[in-house]
């Protein structure tokens, strides 16, 4: 159970890293799955441990998305800033200007 949990830790990194965001989303499933399973089975100290390290590094992944988020916030705001500007074009358009 620990290399599990300790391979999901190493995967969720990677999935952040690659920006595979389907597959942060299937680990964080996976994840929020064995919690459950592992809370009415019990644990050991060895599983305890990693269950920490793996929390660790989920929290960082989720700060690693809301930053991606953000990144993508501004993207948008800015497409849509620039999505005016060309509607604009097609308003002129209709009134038999530019084509």
């Amino acid at each position: 159970m620990e290399k599990r949990i300790f391979q999901m830790g190493l995967d969720l990194n990677a999935a952040a890293e690659a920006e595979c965001w389907s597959d942060v989303k299937r680990l964080d499933r996976q994840i929020a799955e064995l919690l459950t399973a592992l809370r009415q089975q019990g644990t050991t100290p060895a599983v305890m441990e990693q269950l920490n390290l793996l929390k660790k590094r989920h929290a960082k992944v989720v700060q690693t998305c809301q930053e991606e988020l953000e990144v993508l916030r501004h993207k948008l705001a800015t497409h849509q800033e620039t999505r005016e500007g060309l509607q604009a074009y097609e308003l002129f358009g209709e009134q038999g200007g530019v084509q």
